[in-house]
């Protein structure tokens, strides 16, 4: 994934129901901070995407997007580069490990669990996932379930990559004890951090009152963390398989009213997306034309 290229956008098609926001939460003062450094005409970063062709899927800048919608600013400044969704969760994993707003050990646990449940990147050692990312390799031996530690996994040695049977090794670990959470929002001054203009002056001088009111943040979250439960459970085994796991499952259950619960939810949003997804269409495209 090379040609990277800074484009000004539309915020209305970066794609961020991916899977691809790998933090545990969405900070909404950080957002709204942002939103007030973009309407004085402050410069960011761009945020940054990868496009399959038909997709631009967000890996990078979720807080610059939210504070770009809070203050109306219908474009912002994306950097680029050919890739797929998959390539974008793989890189968003290990973003802001060194830059912006500083992950918390939840943030880090999250990035590691991602790459674990998934049957490609979980093959790799736990060395190889804490490399990509950014984390100790001693928090990746301490998330994977013993039973699941791969007997074949991917070493690289001279440049060349390959499956070694590693049954009966036990791989070496200097854990680095865990640093408690802080939230630290991030320095704009500090000579690392390296911005361009995203929001013009124009568009930074909008009505941010009437854009406050446009814009809810709580809403906002809550359709992401929505989206990205549906995508999860649409890419879920089948259910025959869930049920038989769940059976001889004996850790934390759930309510038994739960599931009806989610059924009756699920079959009622099912009828109601198709009008509202349409509906959703028609406003980008409205936008479009007035662009």
């Amino acid at each position: 994934m090379s040609e990277v290229s800074v484009t000004r956008l539309p915020v209305a098609i970066l794609r961020r129901d991916g899977g691809t926001q790998i933090r545990a939460q969405i900070s909404m003062d950080l957002a709204r901070e942002y939103a007030e450094s973009m309407g004085r005409a402050e410069k960011f970063p761009p945020v940054d995407a990868c496009y399959d062709g038909t997709h631009h899927w967000v890996w990078d800048g979720f807080h610059r997007l939210m504070g770009a919608e809070l203050i109306g600013a219908s474009h912002i400044d994306c950097s680029v580069r050919p890739g797929t969704r998959r390539d974008a969760i793989l890189l968003a994993v290990g973003a802001n490990a060194s830059h912006g707003f500083r992950r918390s050990n939840a943030d880090k646990r999250q990035a590691v669990q991602t790459l674990l449940d998934d049957e490609e990147w979980s093959a790799k050692s736990d060395r190889q996932i804490a490399k990509l990312a950014k984390v100790d390799p001693g928090m990746v031996g301490r998330l994977r379930p013993s039973a699941a530690k791969p007997q074949i996994r991917q070493v690289t040695r001279g440049g060349a990559t390959f499956d070694m049977n590693v049954k009966g090794l036990r791989e070496r670990h200097t854990p680095v004890e865990e640093k408690a959470d802080e939230f630290e929002a991030p320095d704009l001054n500090r000579p690392n951090f390296q911005p361009v203009e995203t929001i013009e002056a124009r568009e930074a001088t909008a009505d941010i009152a009437r854009a406050n009111q446009a814009f809810d943040f709580a809403a906002a979250q809550q359709r992401e963390a929505v989206m990205k439960a549906i995508s999860t459970l649409a890419e879920a085994p089948p259910p025959a398989s869930i049920a038989a796991m769940w059976a001889a499952h004996v850790g934390r259950g759930v309510p038994v009213e739960i599931v009806p619960r989610a059924t009756a939810w699920l079959t009622s949003f099912n009828d109601l997306f198709p009008a509202a997804e349409e509906r959703r269409q028609q406003a980008v495209a409205d936008m479009m034309e007035k662009l």
